[in-house]
């Protein structure tokens, strides 16, 4: 039993492990292969105009986002993305196209990018080459058809504008339509059987400690060395989890 415990930590260790995705294989504009299937945001594209339009950032500009179909907004013309500067009047800049679409992955965030270059200024001595990039972060969510959150500029001055899509679209799925199911996972029976071992280990072993064992205070937990290693493990497998999940998930810009 003392080795079991070890044993049922790992398992469980690398449950939390799989569930983040780590790597989605590029298909058209807007669709990748995931590990365990395709995601499509083919169903929150519009024919007419940015589906997700003049979104505020905090730092006062808009965005807008059209997935796999390319838009026009005044000055954003044939657009993935479009920013519309704080100015007077607005200031419309092509954040990214179509054809510049890139799927990665990162620390088990998956973000899709698009880029653009512009010009700043009017006279050639004041319209350097300058690349302006959308970076959005696809979080999974199957009870959400569609929200996006504009961060914006991040780091300052860098042509990096950070946006998050929430969506069902966004979840891996091997079939052309995304359901929400109430059936237990492999995952999920696998924490189950984790706990209900832990369970029975736990009543076993305390009572074999105190009843046979006349074992007292502290002592009579079994195994009391590699409890104490716990602390340690929780912490491990918590920062493994926290950098899949959104707390980290402009980690890699």
């Amino acid at each position: 039993m003392k080795r079991g415990i070890p044993a049922l930590i790992a398992i469980l260790l690398y449950i939390l492990q799989v569930d983040c995705i780590t790597q989605c294989k590029k298909t058209t504009a807007c669709s990748c292969m995931g590990d365990k299937g395709m995601i499509d945001l083919s169903p929150l594209a519009s024919n007419g105009g940015a589906r997700f339009i003049d979104i505020s950032a905090t730092s006062g500009d808009h965005f807008s986002w059209n997935p796999c179909k390319p838009f026009t907004e005044k000055g954003c013309k044939n657009v993935a993305a479009c920013q519309i500067q704080n100015a007077n009047p607005p200031a419309y800049f092509s954040i990214g196209t179509q054809d510049s679409a890139k799927f990665q992955v990162n620390k088990g965030a998956l973000t899709l990018t698009y880029s653009a270059d512009t010009f700043l200024g009017t006279g050639p001595e004041l319209a350097p080459n300058f690349v302006r990039s959308a970076i959005i972060t696809l979080v999974c969510d199957k009870t959400v058809e569609g929200a996006l959150k504009a961060v914006g500029e991040k780091p300052a001055k860098s042509g990096k504008y950070l946006m998050t899509l929430t969506s069902k679209y966004a979840c891996e799925s091997t079939g052309g339509t995304v359901t929400v199911t109430y059936s237990l996972s492999v995952g999920s029976i696998l924490v189950i059987v984790v706990v209900v071992l832990s369970v029975v280990y736990a009543v076993a072993g305390l009572s074999i400690q105190r009843f046979v064992r006349k074992a007292e205070g502290k002592e009579i937990i079994p195994n009391l060395n590699f409890w104490s290693s716990i602390p340690g493990l929780i912490k491990g497998g918590v920062l493994f989890t926290v950098r899949c999940g959104k707390v980290s998930r402009y980690d890699q810009i």
